[in-house]
């Protein structure tokens, strides 16, 4: 939880409406949205990078979902 404010403090402190807290995970995910009830304001999102993956193929279709989120998220917030 601590990580969550400091992405929200980070976000204040810059003036930006978007935060994104990264992550690695073992499974397949989507990004998640916590909604600070602080601040109706600032998205910050968890973002997972899978890093089970262990053939060169494997581990460039992981990176490639991860940029896809990511541009995802800073696209359309």
């Amino acid at each position: 939880m601590s990580y969550f404010y400091q992405i929200y403090n980070y976000c204040k402190t810059l003036k930006t409406k978007t935060g994104m807290l990264i992550y690695p995970y073992n499974s397949s995910s989507k990004p998640i949205l916590i909604n600070p009830l602080i601040d109706e304001d600032i998205r910050i999102y968890a973002l997972g990078l899978d890093i089970t993956k262990h053939s060169g193929i494997e581990i460039k279709q992981s990176q490639k979902i991860f940029r896809e989120q990511i541009k995802d998220i800073f696209t359309f917030g």
